[in-house]
């Protein structure tokens, strides 16, 4: 299919980049993810290598590619950057959510407690229905669990398709801040989602920023005002079915 063709290419691409962004840290650290389609597990809970993973998959409705590093912007600052990239098949029906919930573990810095976290996010939408949606959500677990969706949280992010084709739709409440106490090493766990109705080229993207710091709110604040837009954006193309 085109669409897998330019995906894995444009995959590639982003690797490479997060490849650069992540060579900076010394995480010593462990991805988990798993994949939903309309809540059905699509894979079972993979554990990617090193501080960033690209990878391209096909679920029941979906064609998607995610993407995910984690970097040490200083010994006061870490980040992690997920995105979600979703084409709704020709065989789909009706309103489909595809899903990708994340769990990285065993990371000490920022040293101190409470820590503050603060995520941001951004959703891009192609030929879609109004209300269709883009919902992120991000948790900071003082225990360094590898469970998915546990901890302290901020609450779910959500951007509204207008219907057709919008850019940059912005996730609410933006940002999302809480804190957490910690005594060792912790966890950030990220929940992605896109739930799209099926036209002739549907098309979603979801990017979900999560920053931890000591201290704050100043300094975090300055951080996320230049926050990138969906930097696999180039994978929202209008694209003909066949």
């Amino acid at each position: 299919m085109r669409f897998l063709t330019q995906a894995k290419v444009l995959s590639a691409m982003v690797l490479g980049a997060l490849l650069l962004l992540a060579s900076a840290s010394s995480a010593r650290a462990g991805y988990f993810y798993q994949i939903f389609d309309n809540g059905v597990a699509q894979t079972g809970i993979v554990t990617p290598a090193g501080n960033t993973f690209v990878t391209v998959v096909s679920t029941t409705n979906f064609d998607i590619t995610i993407a995910s590093s984690f970097t040490v912007q200083t010994s006061g600052l870490t980040t992690l950057d997920s995105q979600l990239q979703a084409h709704e098949k020709a065989t789909s029906t009706g309103k489909n959510t595809i899903e990708i919930r994340i769990a990285y573990t065993d990371y000490a810095l920022p040293a101190g407690s409470p820590v503050t976290v603060s995520s941001s996010g951004a959703a891009n939408f192609g030929d879609t229905s109004m209300n269709d949606t883009g919902m992120g959500q991000a948790w900071g677990d003082a225990g360094n669990t590898s469970t998915f969706n546990t901890g302290v949280t901020g609450g779910v992010q959500t951007g509204t398709s207008p219907g057709g084709t919008a850019f940059g739709v912005v996730l609410l409440p933006n940002p999302s801040t809480f804190e957490f106490a910690k005594s060792g090493n912790y966890s950030l766990k990220q929940d992605l989602k896109l739930s799209l109705t099926e036209h002739v080229n549907t098309t979603g993207q979801i990017e979900l920023i999560t920053d931890v710091a000591i201290p704050a709110p100043a300094g975090l604040a300055l951080v996320l005002t230049g926050l990138p837009v969906l930097g696999l954006g180039g994978l929202l193309r209008r694209r003909k079915k066949a």
